[in-house]
């Protein structure tokens, strides 16, 4: 498999109350044709330290707390077979079907579709977390929500049955999740 991924990723920091965090991804993968073998992802990440602020700060009772959110548009070609853009044959025997030449006969293996894209994900969270009472209790808050889409399968409903085993592979599934 050849795969690559640049990244680049900065943090801010203000009063050790708001901090930011971006990263941005250049991907690509040979296991898509060469028109779609890249994928820009992009993520950014907010915390703000509500403890740190000044109408917290002398509250004895908080020792930390946090507000924060992110949201990512991310890429993901590992669960995805190689060469599925490409039409596949295989060689076989035909001794069987022709015993008189003894030739080789090639088959069809899979039909190939050139148009497959990564799949992804676009990913919201939010959250709040807490320390208190010198620390003897913590408390975390969160909600997510992700988004999968482009989800590489086979789409037997479109085609007739007579297609066998010769359907090609689409971005067809779409995944809601959030909790």
């Amino acid at each position: 498999t050849k795969e690559s991924n640049f990244t680049f990723r900065t943090n801010y920091a203000y009063d050790k109350r708001y901090l930011l965090e971006v990263t941005l991804s250049a991907m690509g993968s040979n296991r898509f044709h060469k028109d779609n073998r890249h994928f820009f992802a992009q993520s950014i990440g907010a915390v703000w330290v509500l403890s740190n602020e000044s109408f917290l700060k002398d509250v004895e009772a908080v020792n930390s707390l946090k507000l924060r959110a992110s949201y990512g548009h991310l890429g993901y070609a590992g669960n995805t077979t190689f060469f599925l853009y490409r039409t596949n044959w295989t060689k076989e025997s035909a001794t069987e079907f022709k015993p008189s030449t003894g030739s080789a006969t090639s088959n069809l293996a899979r039909w190939g579709n050139p148009d497959l894209k990564w799949e992804y994900s676009n990913e919201f969270n939010v959250g709040i977390e807490g320390r208190f009472l010198n620390n003897r209790l913590s408390t975390e808050i969160n909600y997510f929500r992700e988004l999968r889409k482009n989800i590489i399968g086979i789409n037997e409903a479109k085609y007739a049955t007579i297609g066998g085993k010769f359907i090609p592979y689409e971005n067809i599934g779409e995944v809601l999740n959030q909790g």
